[in-house]
């Protein structure tokens, strides 16, 4: 498993965990980011990582939302 900041661009990943408190876990599902959903970095600098979930919807995240979101690789 990977973090989402340092994962690798324009390529698929699936949710396999988000580590957090409860509170910023539950604004992550509320938005879609829920374990299991397929996630792709669609661009990302150093602080900031547009992706897109489920081919659908597409988010900017900072390093330390990006950095709770464990991915695997599809």
């Amino acid at each position: 498993m990977v973090p989402l900041c340092f994962a690798q661009l324009d390529k698929d990943f699936l949710i396999k965990e988000i580590k957090g408190q409860r509170g910023s876990k539950c604004c992550l599902l509320d938005k879609g980011l829920c374990v299991g959903n397929k996630i792709r970095v669609m661009n990302g600098t150093k602080d900031c990582f547009v992706v897109k979930v489920n081919d659908k919807i597409k988010y900017a995240l900072n390093f330390g939302v990006a950095n709770k979101i464990m991915l695997q690789e599809i």
